[in-house]
């Protein structure tokens, strides 16, 4: 911020001083030439002179007109809106001309990174040109939003912005010469035409921006103009702060924002749903400049069109929703509208029943990840999310399954390791990571002993007899496994099983599964999954009625057994960990947390743990299971006047080592469950971060075995 001219100030009271003294001087006495260039770049501040006026309606065609006729070759333009339809608009309106970009924070994140990227490689050739003008080359125009704000360090010979609040006209102001090259740079400031301006909270809304805060703005870049015509900008701006230094003091004053309180921060900490299925919206509690609150979207097609449903089960065989690369994040009103005109449907993946299921309009809430149908249209490969009909996306695959509650993903690592080395490695990790960070007493044994036990529950026969295994896979409890290539038939042929094999040479045959409706399921274990291409391939033999990767589905959650029986062998005294050990070894995956509880109709279960067999045998030993940490309360008994609790449950644990919100003396809320010489009343935040630990740990260990051995390998005999 120092280098884009902003006068930072350093409070010396704590030197004996009363007064707050200029960072300058000392940045004036730096030898550094690139300090030196930065802060004597000249940046020159102008407004927009519109054939109407600086508010003038229609003004995006003029500042594209301008734009285009005052770019010069082989450097940058940018164009900086308040709105997203504003910065759309403008962008449109620009002639074809010149290579041009859009950059908002509406666009699937695949698309915006590219042309973040188009940005970047452009500024990288234009450095290394030396001059700061890339000879030969058209140059580049890039219209934005606030997200150019941060993050992108680029350098724009003109620059043109929509007035907004003085911090951001600092920011902007820092993309302009930025590397102090170009003294002829010179920005253009435009003010939004006077319209039917909202309110919110009683305050005047001018796009995301309060009024108040624009006209102070307004007033600055007045002053600032003429400053900036006669020295270099970080001087501009010591002159500014002398002459107007209470506005800049206003200007730049936060303004009281939601806070999560501690007692918020407790609420939250919980994953579970409510009563009700109810969502979490923490959107309050995000800051932003843009005041939409989101949730994110994705399209995909499915038989039927907008007026069907998706398809469940074996059917949904599409890929799954990748939020690195298709999430578009969409105001959650904005898409109320449009499903509403167009009498579309939203889709959100209810892990519970595994399986889409419609949200009315009314449900809808900022953070969810909603599913469109691609004719529902609303996205501009160019524009990112529009909300017109018209703008429809190509190429868009079929509908595929979320993640469900059953499913065990990081099992499928492609390879299998045995039990006994997975958390023998989970053990040495976790020593590495505690030792890096000389994790003191007895939080490292804690740590330590949740990684060393943290998939105890694997051992559970319903979960080994769900792994795939074939002919060579002799060798005791299993921790990962290989991912399975799945292939419906009328029965097993010849030529299916040499597709497989041309695609997958080192593919190793598991029995054959008979299906309900007739036929088989021919299963192979392969290193790496096969691409959309090479299912298709698959899909288009004559006999083959379904392809694709079959999840690893147990149906059980694995660390809710682990922590069953670390729990039975904590409460009798017979374990070397401490309570909070047995919490971060059912925390480990995050869908086992604060809550245990059932997941079948019958209720008779512990996430899909049910009390047959009532015991683990790991290595010789018996590990026996307490489902009475499950029930909800705590158990005892009457004795003479007082009632005397004989065990605790789960949600007893989890309240010990949270600990209460108010961190108080005399607050004292304690269950019992842990006692005073182990850790407990930790907090939200040590909890989750001591959380964090055992799961990378487990991660480390997954993805660097000891041990390990694939199916090509088990083919071939190694």
């Amino acid at each position: 911020t120092l280098g884009e001219g902003f006068l930072a100030t350093t409070d010396r009271k704590h030197d004996g001083l009363d007064k707050v003294e200029p960072f300058y001087p000392r940045l004036d006495q730096d030898k550094n030439e690139e300090l030196h260039r930065r802060r004597s770049a000249r940046r020159t501040v102008k407004w927009f002179e519109s054939s109407t006026g600086k508010r003038a309606p229609g003004i995006h065609a003029q500042i594209a007109s301008s734009v285009d006729a005052e770019h010069r070759e082989g450097t940058l333009s940018l164009v900086i809106c308040n709105t997203v339809y504003g910065a759309q608009d403008l962008f449109e309106a620009l002639p074809n001309r010149v290579p041009k970009i859009l950059l908002t924070s509406r666009f699937r994140h695949d698309d915006r990174r590219n042309y973040e990227q188009q940005l970047l490689a452009f500024e990288v050739r234009r450095r290394k040109s030396g001059s700061g003008q890339i000879e030969g080359d058209p140059g580049l125009i890039c219209v934005s939003t606030q997200v150019v704000e941060a993050g992108l360090d680029v350098s724009a010979h003109r620059l043109w912005s929509e007035l907004a609040p003085w911090p951001s006209v600092i920011q902007r102001l820092g993309r302009l010469n930025r590397d102090g090259r170009d003294d002829g740079a010179v920005a253009r400031f435009w003010r939004a035409p006077k319209g039917q301006w909202p309110k919110r909270d009683g305050e005047v809304l001018v796009g995301p921006y309060l009024k108040r805060d624009l006209d102070s703005a307004e007033t600055l870049v007045d002053a600032l103009a003429p400053l900036s015509l006669e020295a270099p900008f970080t001087k501009a701006i010591e002159r500014l702060e002398q002459s107007h230094r209470e506005l800049l003091v206003g200007a730049l004053h936060l303004e009281p924002a939601p806070l999560p309180r501690a007692l918020d921060v407790h609420g939250l900490f919980s994953t579970e749903r409510d009563v009700h299925g109810g969502f979490t919206d923490v959107s309050e509690f995000v800051r932003g400049s843009d005041r939409d609150a989101d949730l994110t979207v994705f399209w995909r097609i499915w038989p039927g069109g907008l007026g069907a449903s998706p398809r469940r089960g074996e059917a949904l065989d599409g890929p799954p929703f990748d939020p690195d690369r298709e999430g578009c994040a969409v105001g959650f009103y904005r898409l109320s509208e449009v499903l509403k005109v167009r009498g579309a449907k939203a889709w959100i993946w209810n892990d519970e029943d595994d399986r889409w299921e419609m949200c009315a309009r009314g449900d809808l809430r900022p953070g969810m990840v909603v599913m469109l149908h691609r004719d529902v249209g609303g996205y501009d490969d160019r524009l990112g999310w529009t909300g017109k009909a018209h703008d429809v996306l190509h190429g868009v695959p079929h509908a595929g399954s979320g993640r469900a509650l059953p499913d065990d993903e990081r099992t499928e690592t492609g390879y299998w390791v045995t039990l006994n080395v997975h958390l023998r490695d989970a053990r040495v990790e976790a020593e590495r990571i505690c030792d890096s960070l000389r994790l003191p007493e007895p939080f490292r044994t804690a740590v330590v002993e949740a990684a060393a036990f943290h998939d105890l529950g694997k051992v559970h026969p319903k979960w080994q007899a769900a792994l795939p295994a074939g002919a060579g896979v002799q060798c005791g409890p299993l921790a990962k496994c290989p991912r399975v290539l799945g292939v419906d038939v009328p029965s097993s042929d010849a030529v299916t099983c040499e597709a497989v094999n041309r695609l997958r040479p080192g593919a190793l045959a598991l029995p054959e599964v008979p299906k309900r409706q007739g036929g088989v399921r021919l299963r192979w274990a392969i290193d790496q999954k096969l691409t959309r291409q090479e299912l298709e391939q698959l899909r288009g033999l004559p006999n083959v009625r379904w392809a694709g990767h079959v999840p690893f589905r147990p149906g059980m959650r694995h660390e809710a057994a682990s922590a069953l029986a670390m729990w039975k062998r904590y409460r009798t005294g017979q374990a070397s960990y401490p309570a909070l050990a047995v919490y971060l070894v059912a925390a480990h995956h995050g869908k086992v947390r604060t809550v245990l509880r059932a997941t079948s109709r019958n209720g008779d279960d512990v996430f899909g743990v049910l009390a047959e067999p009532d015991a683990l045998d790991m290595n010789g030993e018996r590990w026996q299971l307490d489902f009475s940490v499950a029930a909800d309360g705590a158990a005892g008994e009457w004795r003479e006047r007082e009632f005397v609790l004989t065990d605790y449950g789960w949600t007893g644990l989890v309240a010990d080592l949270l600990g209460p919100w108010r961190n108080h003396d005399e607050d004292r809320c304690d269950v019992g469950a842990v006692p005073e010489n182990e850790p407990r009343r930790l907090g939200p935040f040590v909890l989750a971060w001591l959380e964090a630990l055992v799961r990378v740990a487990d991660w480390r260990a997954s993805g660097n075995p000891s041990k390990s051995f694939t199916p090509s390998e088990v083919t071939r005999g190694e």
